[in-house]
């Protein structure tokens, strides 16, 4: 008789939320990721989805997750486990990355520059694996990065209030290299712990 299989964490360290969901798909497994916010840190949050990518709303799960967590709270402590587990790390970033080139056709990119303002969050992690050449063949792309380091601060630049009814200036490194587009992504950041 085959004894059943221990239950396994993996930890996948920093990811995006997108590349959460992308996990929780292509491992059919469940997840969650405790996000940053360029709130206060009474404002960051958790995302959660089920296996397979599937959402988890009031109706199918939500309630009782709140329900537990406030009788921990109350508590003021959550009881163990009768079975120990395993925690695996795992890196999905290439998987990840291999996913997302394709989604589209890229056989005929010719060469451009690309602005990718990544706001101190995720992007300054994803991008270069997406549409860089840290895991996967160059593209022809020519990546200008602003704002890539991730941190646990308020995202850079630091908003500017209206300047007499014009909009806020982009970054003067984007008006150097003559962009063709320009992408700003706002992704979030901390360590993800999943069953």
């Amino acid at each position: 008789m085959r004894q059943p299989a221990e239950p396994t964490s993996s930890l996948l360290d920093l990811i995006s939320t997108d590349e959460l969901y992308f996990a929780c798909g292509f491992l059919n497994r469940a997840g969650a990721t405790f996000t940053a916010s360029h709130n206060p840190a009474a404002y960051n949050g958790i995302k959660m989805a089920k296996a397979g990518a599937v959402p988890i709303s009031s109706e199918s799960g939500l309630k009782e997750i709140q329900a537990l967590s406030e009788q921990y709270l109350n508590a003021g402590s959550i009881p163990a486990s009768g079975t120990r587990g395993l925690i695996s790390v795992r890196d999905v970033l290439k998987d990840y990355s291999e996913y997302l080139r394709k989604l589209v056709d890229l056989s005929a990119s010719r060469p451009l520059k690309v602005v990718v303002d990544a706001g101190n969050g995720m992007a300054g992690l994803t991008t270069p694996a997406v549409l860089g050449d840290t895991l996967l063949p160059r593209l022809p792309f020519d990546i200008v990065p602003l704002y890539f380091e991730p941190g646990w601060f308020l995202p850079q630049p630091p908003g500017q209030p209206a300047r007499a009814g014009k909009p806020p200036r982009p970054p003067s490194h984007s008006h150097r290299t003559r962009r063709r587009h320009r992408v700003g992504l706002r992704r979030r950041r901390r360590p993800l712990l999943r069953r």
